[in-house]
């Protein structure tokens, strides 16, 4: 049946989503506001992103084992550099002189925070949540070849097996609906929270 294996693989992306969006965007600020913050993370976030999600398996099947926990922390990994990566830019690249005329007011740091930094990043971390939410689909492909007996990475399996080409396709066509809803979601978080900031609109 497609019902549990799609419901077991969606409970498996969002679980590794929300653990590597949380670790993210938390490193991702801390980075980004702070230089030990930045001196913490930046290089290992960097020599990470080098690593193919596929070459990360092997290591972690040895120290996680084959359970489901390998198959969350895989798809944490592919959603929570991004992020990181995104939203650090995003928070160093906001305009200097912004950050010098609100100080001039006389802005604490939380407002800072708050009025300059948190809107000037928000492209920045939104287009880090476009890119998460498609490594996260990348992850779960990935992990559910790890000794899955249920997702839709087990029924792909299963059709390779017995040369059932119809139930690869199935199972390729969700993973590709699955990202293509993922990056609508964030197109219309970006119309929700960027109207402030009027963009190109193509003719």
């Amino acid at each position: 049946m497609l019902g549990p294996d799609l419901a077991i693989s969606l409970q498996r992306a969002g679980l590794g989503l929300a653990l590597g969006l949380t670790v993210g965007i938390t490193a991702g600020v801390l980075g980004g506001l702070l230089r030990s913050g930045e001196y913490l993370f930046n290089g290992l976030v960097q020599v990470v992103n080098t690593i193919p999600l596929l070459a990360l398996l092997p290591l972690m099947i040895v120290w996680f084992g084959i359970d489901e926990l390998t198959k969350v922390l895989l798809i944490s990994f592919g959603a929570g550099v991004p992020m990181y990566l995104n939203l650090f830019a995003a928070i160093r690249g906001v305009d200097q002189r912004l950050i010098e005329m609100a100080r001039t007011t006389g802005a604490g740091r939380l407002r800072l925070v708050t009025r300059v930094l948190v809107p000037g990043a928000l492209p920045g971390f939104l287009v880090g949540l476009r890119f998460s939410l498609a490594y996260s689909v990348l992850g779960l492909v990935a992990a559910e070849t790890v000794n899955a007996d249920q997702g839709l990475g087990f029924l792909i399996t299963q059709g390779q097996t017995y040369l059932q080409t119809d139930q690869v396709f199935v199972g390729l066509a969700i993973y590709s609906i699955l990202g293509l809803v993922a990056d609508q979601f964030v197109r219309a978080l970006e119309r929700v929270l960027l109207r402030w900031r009027p963009g190109y609109e193509a003719a």
